[in-house]
C-alpha cells in the first residue's frame, strides 16, 4: 500500500476505529482518515468488491447502478442487420 490509499471496513470503538483487516502500514504511521457510515442493507462483500474493482465509482454507485440498468436494457434492444 505504500504511496496509495485504499477503502476499509472498521467498527468504531470509543475514539479508536478498528479496521476488519491489516492495513499494511507500520505502527505509529500517520494516515489521512475519512468516515462513513456502512450501509446494513447493502451486501458488504459486494460492496467491497465493487470499490476495489471500480475505484472511484464506488462514490457514485447510484450514478454507476443507473448505467448499469441502462446498459441492461439497451442490450435488449432489437438491432438492424447490417447490409454488405
Amino acid at each position: 500500500m505504500a504511496g496509495g490509499s485504499t477503502i476499509r471496513t472498521g467498527v468504531v470503538r470509543g475514539r479508536t476505529i478498528e479496521c476488519d483487516s491489516d492495513l499494511g502500514l507500520p505502527e505509529g504511521q500517520a494516515v489521512s482518515v475519512t468516515v462513513a457510515p456502512v450501509d446494513a442493507s447493502v451486501d458488504s462483500a459486494m460492496s467491497d468488491g465493487l470499490r476495489r474493482a471500480f475505484g472511484a465509482l464506488s462514490a457514485e454507485a447510484e450514478v454507476f447502478d443507473a448505467y448499469l440498468a441502462w446498459t441492461r436494457e439497451q442490450r435488449k434492444a432489437p438491432r438492424r442487420d447490417i447490409q454488405p
